[in-house]
């Protein structure tokens, strides 16, 4: 139904302080096994075996995939930055905006240069920066620059930056940044839709259209009214209706 030729599944198992990713690529159309492994970490380890499960399949399939190194976090710092994640892609409420900030700002200082929590705090302060916050707008910019510095093709500094060249009245810059960061990370939901939101704007819906789906197909709880907006302007009420 996906369209895809390969589905990838697994599972994660703790045995005290160790965990064990199994991770498989299985082929659709026959339901063959293409390839299968196993993967031992310790908690501190798991975003970086994350990376190594992708790189494995990707020698696997034989494609060409860029995958930044990013090395180990620690347990607390993970848990944080994942959580501030996930209250991001749905969250924008500046009294939630502001704990993640408040629970980011209190890891930074021990992983002062990794771009994932950079990144994470960049986006949490120019959504903040959004409510007319400019102070936090400011040190947006800093962080997210700071996470490029590190990791140039990581997305999620892509993103931030994108986000806080939107929120400070630099809509074509922030395009163009997006416009890199789909090119090469094009299953991140949130950079598809926020460059399709911009395109709305502007008038190019087709444009839009295009990635605001494709937003909608990687999350289904990214950008949808924003869809529905583009089907209104489309003359499409149906679909519209359908989606709201």
């Amino acid at each position: 139904q996906l369209g895809v030729e390969v589905v990838v599944d697994g599972s994660i198992r703790k045995r005290g302080t160790q965990v064990r990713i199994t991770a498989r690529a299985i082929g659709v159309a026959d339901g063959f096994q293409l390839w299968a492994s196993h993967f031992d970490c310790g908690h501190d380890g798991l975003l970086a075996v994350g990376d190594e499960v992708v790189r494995a399949i990707a020698r696997a399939l034989v494609v060409d995939i860029d995958v930044p190194e990013r090395g180990a976090l620690d347990a607390r710092i993970a848990e944080r930055y994942l959580e501030g994640k996930a209250r991001l892609r749905v969250g924008w409420i500046d009294g939630e905006v502001r704990e993640v900030i408040d629970s980011l700002d209190q890891v930074l200082p021990d992983a002062p240069t990794d771009p994932r929590v950079l990144a994470t705090l960049a986006m949490a302060l120019a959504r903040s920066g959004f409510y007319g916050n400019a102070f936090d707008l400011a040190r947006a910019r800093e962080l997210a620059d700071r996470a490029l510095a590190v990791a140039p093709t990581f997305g999620e500094a892509q993103l931030a930056r994108a986000m806080i060249h939107f929120y400070d009245g630099e809509t074509p810059a922030a395009a163009r940044m997006l416009r890199r960061t789909v090119a090469s990370v094009p299953g991140f939901a949130l950079a598809q839709g926020l460059l399709g939101s911009i395109l709305l704007e502007v008038g190019a819906l087709d444009h839009a259209l295009v990635h605001l789906e494709a937003a909608r197909s990687l999350d289904p709880a990214a950008y949808a009214s924003e869809l529905a907006r583009a089907y209104v302007y489309l003359d499409r009420f149906d679909d519209a209706v359908a989606l709201l």
